[in-house]
């Protein structure tokens, strides 16, 4: 439950990254904004898909 409280900000965040253009910053500014929201959904992804805490009784 705590991946999944902490993995869907981070998704939103990349996707905002990944869809946001600026012309002020220029092609390589865009480029490298796009490779941070790729790199920012990914982790958030692994985060939420990361392992199963074991219960045990």
């Amino acid at each position: 439950m705590v991946n999944f409280l902490f993995g869907i900000p981070i998704i939103l965040i990349g996707a905002f990254l990944l869809s946001l253009t600026v012309n002020s910053f220029g092609t390589f500014g865009n480029i490298f904004m796009n490779l941070a929201g790729i790199a920012i959904l990914c982790s958030g992804a692994l985060i939420i898909r990361g392992r199963k805490e074991k219960h045990t009784l």
